[in-house]
């Protein structure tokens, strides 16, 4: 299947106008609109209808009725000559591949009742990139959900990273996104925009401190990965619960019934095998546990036992 890839959707000006630079600020006199920097010495003299904020260098004004582009100087790099503009210069997916994209900036100007792209000189397209149905950015101002057809990919807008629009679902987190293919579940690096946890897992959650995963399998049992996508506990437990304050140490059952407690913060996990029936948060390296014979006592994190039967 051929995807022809546009990383922008078509914003509004007055939506687009919350993300400016303000390179120079919209300076008014009575009807004319110009440009001031910061002291509000004037750098573009006003004699526009109406200006937008500049964005990567570029402004749109209008006079005549009609909207083109300035730069920085003020130098006319598209003459105003369109009804309306839809959005600020983009860099649109043209060509190529997700791996290797060939991408051209422009934007979609309306003139006489149609539409087309045009690049920073007012050349239109040869062919116009098709658009996502659905951009969201609620990741950041550089990475953007995108929807095409029902299926969902990330976007960076930086343009050089690209997930293709392949996935059933995308959840962000503060430490990565969580994807979903064929009932599967990963997760995707939020800088690389690469898979970080590959799509094997039945559920992934992040732990309540978002400094890791939990990953359930097929056969219901949890496991572990890091934050960078390392696996430090293989999923083959009922229950695994992170204890708080004690960094990488989880309390786990295979029958939700007895608890032991793996601590993985060094390559060589530290184990205490399963015989309690409750273990507590460490705090300052002792846990209070309950035995099997319902007794309370402390243990510490290497497994020693504070109390005799």
């Amino acid at each position: 299947m051929k995807h022809i890839l546009s990383i922008i959707a078509l914003l509004t000006l007055s939506n687009t106008i919350l993300a400016q630079d303000f390179e120079l600020i919209p300076y008014r006199i009575e009807n004319k609109w110009g440009f001031c920097d910061s002291t509000k010495k004037i750098i573009i003299e006003p004699k526009f209808q109406d200006v937008i904020p500049f964005n990567k260098g570029y402004a749109a004004v209008k006079e005549n009725n009609k909207w083109g582009f300035i730069d920085l100087d003020g130098k006319e790099t598209i003459k105003p000559k369109y009804d309306s503009i839809s959005n600020y210069f983009q860099k649109f997916f043209i060509g190529g591949d997700f791996d290797s994209p060939i991408y051209k900036t422009g934007i979609k100007v309306y003139e006489n009742t149609k539409s087309f792209y045009v690049d920073i000189n007012g050349i239109q397209f040869e062919n116009e990139p098709e658009v996502f149905d659905v951009v969201s950015d609620e990741l950041d101002d550089e990475i953007k959900i995108v929807e095409k057809n029902g299926k969902y990919g990330v976007e960076n807008t930086l343009f050089d990273r690209t997930l293709e629009p392949k996935y059933d679902s995308i959840k962000v987190t503060k430490i990565g996104i969580i994807a979903k293919l064929n009932e599967k579940f990963g997760v995707i690096d939020l800088n690389k925009l690469t898979i970080k946890i590959p799509l094997d897992y039945k559920s992934i959650e992040p732990t309540e401190d978002n400094q890791g995963y939990y990953v359930t399998n097929d056969k219901d049992k949890i496991g572990y990965f890091d934050k960078k996508g390392n696996k430090k506990i293989a999923p083959e437990y009922k229950v695994l619960v992170k204890l708080l304050n004690s960094n990488l140490g989880f309390k786990f059952s295979k029958n939700s019934k007895i608890y032991g407690y793996i601590n993985v913060e060094n390559e060589t996990p530290k184990i205490i095998d399963p015989k309690y029936l409750t273990i507590n948060t460490f705090v300052k390296g002792y846990s209070k546990v309950k035995t099997k014979d319902g007794k309370y006592g402390y243990i510490n994190s290497l497994g020693s036992e504070y109390f005799e039967k």
